[in-house]
């Protein structure tokens, strides 16, 4: 009887340290028709008084076929060699894209979303705000399900014609989920819509984390407009399409 009750005061600790302390989550988001394959990576972090979010596109390896001036069409499916020099050009432009991906910034309770990208080469750092879709309009269902250790209950919501369902716990003390994904009285730790054609999951859960590890909202930057920004998206995507092209031109070399 004792060990037991010693055990339940432990347990309580563990969820007191959890509520009282910051959290960290990352998220993998698949989507059809590789449901199998990442295809989003997100990174939260949770305090009393913000939420921060860091998020990229993953890329795979068969993303990336060479052409060669004949007009043959190498996969990297297709030898060993091209096999591992894309699957070493993909982990370097996942870690510059994850390295160089805006942050986002939330305030516990608002549905204000303060965008930061990178500054690069910029002389000053600049935001953008985005407002966020109400999700509240929640159905919550009798189904409950263990997910990396915690008691989730299942969820419902219909958003944009489309039904998610949805596992959030409570035992984190914090409220919120993947991509815009919130609404709930807990974390939601998992969501995929009935045709099972996209799923957002938690892939790591640390908690309680040190403060001092999680991103710093800018003290000092300057605000511009969402317009502006897409000129900054555009010339990301140029360099991601440079680092592809400049690959692809060392693989035909190597091939002649």
């Amino acid at each position: 009887m004792r060990t037991a009750f010693t055990f339940i005061i432990i347990l309580l600790t563990v969820k007191l340290q959890a509520q009282k302390g910051d959290l960290y989550i990352k998220f993998h988001t698949y989507s059809a028709p590789s449901i199998d394959k990442i295809a989003h990576i997100s990174e939260q972090w949770y305090d009393k008084n913000k939420l921060s979010v860091r998020s990229s596109m993953y890329y795979e390896t068969g993303e990336f076929p060479v052409f060669f001036e004949n007009g043959q069409k190498l996969k990297t499916s297709d030898s060993i060699t091209y096999k591992e020099a894309y699957r070493n050009h993909r982990d370097y432009l996942n870690k510059i894209t994850f390295e160089t991906a805006s942050h986002l910034f939330r305030d516990n309770g608002s549905n204000i979303l303060r965008h930061y990208p990178p500054k690069r080469n910029l002389p000053e750092q600049y935001f953008f705000e985005d407002t966020l879709v109400d999700m509240s309009a929640w159905t919550l269902l009798p189904e409950n399900m263990t997910i990396h250790q915690f008691k989730c209950q299942k969820a419902l919501t219909v958003f944009k014609g489309v039904t998610y369902y949805a596992w959030f716990t409570q035992e984190l003390g914090y409220t919120g989920g993947p991509r815009n994904f919130r609404g709930l009285p807990g974390m939601i730790l998992l969501v995929e819509d009935s045709d099972k054609r996209i799923r957002f999951e938690a892939v790591n859960i640390i908690y309680p984390i040190d403060a001092n590890s999680k991103p710093k909202e800018p003290a000092v930057a300057k605000r511009i407009s969402k317009q502006e920004n897409s000129k900054i998206v555009e010339k990301q995507n140029a360099e991601a399409m440079q680092l592809m092209n400049t690959l692809q031109n060392l693989q035909n070399k190597k091939d002649n």
